[in-house]
């Protein structure tokens, strides 16, 4: 199931420059120039979000002049992690039965 969705860089309007765009973005997020510009390079800026708070951070980019889409991401890297604590937790569990 993906109810997670990363927001990822699709390119420019046509009357936006990429400078403007990338100083702009960065006085309106709070963030350095360099984060935008990797953002801009495929990098992402946002972290996965549902897809309410995914459209109102492209709804964002696109009031800039910065097109965008939305990626969906899986859970199965929180499903790992899950099984990876659940692990732990026995292993912790038999110690403590050894001991």
């Amino acid at each position: 199931m993906t109810d997670n969705f990363r927001v990822i860089f699709a390119g420019l309007a046509d009357d936006v420059d990429a400078k403007t765009a990338c100083t702009t973005l960065a006085q309106r997020l709070k963030t350095s120039e360099e984060k935008v510009t990797l953002f801009f390079k495929g990098k992402p800026l946002f972290a996965p979000s549902n897809k309410d708070k995914a459209l109102k951070q492209a709804k964002l980019l696109v009031g800039l002049g910065i097109k965008s889409k939305l990626q969906a991401i899986s859970n199965a890297s929180s499903t790992n992690t899950e099984q990876a604590n659940n692990q732990r937790d026995e292993r912790i569990f038999d110690a403590l039965d050894y001991i």
